[in-house]
């Protein structure tokens, strides 16, 4: 077998494989998890399907089993699996009414075992003695009961792709982000899986008319099935990764956003009031880490928030143009960065003079989106005295 060959028939099923690696740590955290669960087996058992169909793995199968051509039906059970799986895994990825969910599983289930099972006792019945490895579907495609065996998994691999295709193309439509990525590489990968099986109904008519097309199907098809198994694969792993892209890239924003409100309340606190920052410990534990000190850091300058500093801030925010909410966060900022300057002049070392905070952008937005309680009384401590009479 050529390097070639090898890539044809390995390189997709391999990167189905990889796309179920990739999802094992999390669905080894999140077992219980229905619907990753489904993921990981839906993209084990598509690798299957490309696997167990290369002439090398097939003529394995039937070497070792003794009976000749018993790759086909085998490849043929596990398609009826896939394409059953593909569609639970949407009914299920979906959502709704969970009744109805449960119909549609049990009707699956059942359409899809119907198939397999046919499938097996249709091969049993037949007479296929000569070992076929890439033309298998041409060569016996007038035969008795091997005929209709393979009509029966392209008929049933057709309503699935044709069924997957509908419901991932009008789901697309009602979503945005990865998820509708994810939906229209699906819908575009079942389309693709429809030219398969157009490229294998053309092939079987050119059979049973005269006509020369077996080479659709013995070098065309394999190529549209590995082009649609990629782009399945990439369909069903986009969204759950790009979603945890997602949430990382939101959890280091927000960590580095508080980078400045964290070094106020480092400067602010005494020697008792550090903790530890693993820089190599899990981002969302550091940001934990922060956050838990940022508030450890506002309860320690808490007297000294002066209610003042923010009147006047939010008065000079105002002056300049500053919408309310703006002038907000501004005085919220002015009034922790006050407060750390006297927190930290406090705990200084006798002779040391500590250098006063500068209210930058940084500190604003930190102090606007981290809503402390401690923070926010004092906003609205500050908020009702300005609006008291004098």
């Amino acid at each position: 077998m050529s390097m070639a060959d090898a890539l044809t028939y390995y390189a997709p099923p391999s990167l189905l494989f990889l796309a179920a690696v990739a999802r094992l740590w999390t669905l080894r955290q999140n077992w219980h998890d229905r619907l990753l669960r489904s993921v990981c087996a839906l993209l084990v058992v598509g690798s299957l399907v490309l696997l167990s169909a290369a002439p090398p793995t097939a003529s394995a199968i039937n070497a070792i089993t003794g009976i000749p051509n018993v790759a086909a039906p085998v490849v043929y059970c596990i398609l009826a699996a896939f394409s059953g799986s593909c569609i639970l895994l949407v009914i299920h990825w979906r959502g709704g009414e969970e009744a109805a969910a449960r119909r549609a599983t049990r009707l699956c289930l059942l359409l899809s075992s119907a198939a397999m099972i046919v499938t097996c006792a249709l091969f049993v019945l037949a007479d296929a003695p000569v070992e076929r490895l890439r033309d298998f579907d041409t060569f016996y495609a007038a035969t008795p009961f091997i005929r209709e065996m393979i009509l029966l998994y392209l008929v049933t691999h057709t309503v699935a792709s044709v069924t997957m295709a509908v419901l991932c193309g009008r789901w697309a439509r009602e979503v945005h982000g990865v998820l509708r990525t994810g939906l229209v590489l699906l819908a575009v990968g079942f389309i693709t899986n429809l030219a398969y099986d157009v490229a294998k109904y053309i092939a079987i008519i050119g059979v049973w008319t005269g006509k020369p097309w077996e080479g659709i199907s013995t070098d065309i098809a394999p190529l549209i099935a590995g082009a649609s198994s990629v782009l399945v694969g990439a369909g069903f792993v986009i969204p759950p990764l790009g979603h945890r892209i997602g949430d990382q890239w939101q959890t280091l924003r927000r960590y580095r956003g508080l980078e400045i409100l964290y070094r106020e309340m480092v400067r602010a606190a005494t020697p008792s009031h550090y903790v530890l920052n693993n820089r190599w410990a899990r981002l969302d534990l550091r940001l934990t880490v922060r956050e838990s000190f940022i508030d450890d850091g506002i309860l320690h300058i808490k007297p000294d928030l002066d209610p003042a500093v923010w009147r006047r801030a939010y008065a000079r925010a105002i002056h300049t143009g500053q919408t309310p909410s703006q002038a907000e966060a501004v005085a919220a900022a002015s009034m922790v960065a006050a407060a750390a300057d006297v927190a930290a002049a406090r705990s200084a070392p006798p002779g040391v003079t500590t250098r006063p905070s500068r209210v930058g952008e940084g500190l604003v937005w930190a102090v606007a989106n981290f809503h402390s309680p401690t923070i926010d009384d004092a906003v609205r401590r500050a908020a009702m005295s300005e609006s008291s009479p004098l």
